[in-house]
């Protein structure tokens, strides 16, 4: 007899029950008693809090609660549940008997969430009739049209450097080029529209019409993503989340676009300027509850959604890192999730120990390495799509990773 513990990975401990050679019927069972899901609920009377650890530890999970909840000593507490799929539905099924708004909303988000996380979108049909699979995460190309973006600003200005690049990426394993004409770096100005529109719009035509491939449009004007549609697009990618251009969630509504709605906070011209948060990741989750709501509420199907928790826009090291540590988070709405931090400064900060963007701060040129490091750990976190300077590198870091995870 040899006994050894297991990776607490879901999908291995799903193969290593169905090696086992239980009844096949059975997996689902105990699929879901295989993970531990953690969930926060913020700002709860202790009162209620007490009641919600109490039953949690009676469906054999638990409640991470404040010390002085017990005595009520305190106005209001956060909560951490801790339990597995099985426990959560044990859970749900006890407090809806007990007929108590607090409780029932709260029950009605759990199985929101849920649901999304047993059902996430897992493949998208474009307007054009492309695929996008999430079975696996996948990549997108970022080809910059512009005088000053960060790290590649001015290499793709010319029309035939910048369809070959956007050839080589396909070659080297891009799902998606995204193609953008406006710089958004910290402190940049924005552009004339006409100047945007000449040069993302031939570029997005000759793509469409060599290539066999998803095409992203980086704009957060709705004149430039209407034309940029019109000549065969298939996702806008906005980093205002649809906020920047009133007209825009017509434009996508009626054009049957996925939209990638990003969090930023400010504009690019100020977003760096000293951003402040008193909870990050709350702050992001309440945004996105908000901007997903409104984009279903004004006709946008939900299976057009993809959403980005906009590494680098309004956040110092310490947002983004928190970002980074809780990825999971944004999981909760089952929408495919994409991260952007392909050679950002975060990364020349980590690299440089330092905390802000100063002569420490490792130049983008520098940043590859580091920007794997990133995108592993999101790999591992949920993430369905890594928008990349380096396709060829990423491409070889997820196949190493698909080969020890699905062994394929």
């Amino acid at each position: 007899m040899i006994i050894y513990p297991l990776s607490n990975i879901n999908f291995q401990l799903i193969n290593e029950i169905k090696k086992i050679g239980c009844d096949e019927r059975s997996i689902p069972i105990f699929a879901n008693k295989t993970n531990i899901i953690p969930i926060k609920i913020t700002d709860i009377k202790p009162s209620l809090a007490n009641i919600i650890k109490q039953e949690m530890i009676s469906c054999k999970g638990d409640a991470v609660i404040h010390s002085k909840s017990i005595s009520c000593e305190i106005e209001k507490t956060d909560i951490l549940l801790l339990g597995t799929l099985s426990i959560y539905y044990d859970f749900i099924s006890k407090i809806e008997k007990q007929n108590y708004k607090t409780l029932n909303d709260i029950t009605y988000e759990l199985k929101k969430i849920i649901i999304n996380l047993n059902t996430p979108t897992l493949k998208i049909t474009t307007r054009n009739n492309k695929e996008l699979n999430f079975n696996k995460p996948i990549l997108m190309g970022i080809l910059n049209i512009t005088d000053d973006s960060f790290y590649d600003g001015g290499k793709y200005k010319n029309f035939d450097v910048a369809l070959k690049r956007c050839e080589e990426m396909i070659k080297e394993g891009a799902n998606i080029i995204d193609i953008g004409g406006e710089s958004t770096r910290p402190g940049s100005d924005p552009i004339p529209l006409e100047l945007e529109m000449n040069r993302v719009l031939p570029i997005v035509e000759k793509v469409y019409k060599e290539f066999n491939i998803i095409i992203s449009v980086d704009t957060y004007k709705s004149k430039v993503a209407e034309e940029a549609l019109k000549l065969g697009a298939d996702i806008i990618n906005d980093i205002s989340g649809m906020t920047f251009d009133e007209k825009m969630i017509n434009v996508v509504k009626n054009m049957n676009s996925i939209v990638i709605i990003m969090h930023i906070k400010g504009k690019p011209k100020d977003m760096q300027l000293n951003p402040h948060y008193d909870d990050v990741i709350k702050e992001l989750i309440e945004y996105f509850d908000e901007r997903i709501n409104f984009a279903i509420n004004n006709g946008i199907k939900r299976d057009n959604i993809i959403i980005d928790p906009g590494i680098g826009f309004g956040k110092k090291l310490e947002h983004n890192l928190e970002i980074m540590r809780n990825l999971p988070a944004f999981k909760k709405y089952g929408l495919p999730l994409l991260l952007g931090a392909s050679r950002k400064s975060m990364i020349g900060m980590i690299l440089g120990d330092t905390d802000k963007f100063d002569e420490k701060c490792l130049p983008p040129s520098e940043r590859l390495y580091g920007t794997l490091g990133v995108n592993s750990y999101g790999y591992y976190n949920g993430v369905n799509i890594f928008r990349v300077h380096d396709v060829k590198f990423h491409k070889e870091m997820l196949k190493v990773l698909n080969k020890i995870l699905y062994n394929n």
